[in-house]
């Protein structure tokens, strides 16, 4: 049985299916404050955390959203602001498109840091790159000098 909604702002959102600015606002912001907690926290077990934010918006608006709703309407969110930066852009890798919703606009600039991404893989990735490719340039140079260093003795 689900808990009672005690603040009557929300009385007629029950199943949440349009949420409050306010609250869409909080799952943001708690998002934000555990994405550290994100990273590290393999998808399978990031559960708990879901639950966590779902705890706040309860302990703080008094409507009680799922660990589900949450999660879903974080995917949302996320797929939604992927969309219009896309539309922004013009769409430079031609992915599907779909017209932006009103929490797609209105919550755009709050999530333009893109704090979801964990960008230590992305430079850890580089790292590795940067690493491949200046291990090759120096293998090069070893193979060019040394053969050339032996032809000019040679001479």
């Amino acid at each position: 049985m689900a808990a009672p909604i005690i603040n009557s702002q929300y009385a007629n959102a029950n199943n949440l299916r349009e949420w409050p600015l306010d609250i869409t606002e909080a799952l943001i912001r708690r998002r934000r404050f555990y994405k550290e907690d994100f990273y590290t926290t393999r998808l399978r077990d990031q559960a708990e955390l879901w639950l966590r934010i779902s705890n706040f918006i309860y302990n703080t608006y008094f409507i009680d959203v799922s660990v589900a709703q949450c999660r879903q309407k974080w995917n949302a969110l996320v797929s939604g602001y992927e969309n219009l930066k896309r539309l922004m852009n013009d769409n430079p890798e031609g992915y599907r498109t779909f017209t932006p919703s009103s929490y797609d606009r209105h919550f755009y600039n709050e999530m333009s840091d893109e704090f979801w991404i964990d960008l230590s893989n992305y430079l850890f990735i580089l790292f590795i790159y940067f690493f491949l490719f200046n291990s090759i340039l120096y293998s090069y140079y070893l193979f060019f000098f040394r053969s050339t260093r032996g032809r000019a003795s040679k001479k």
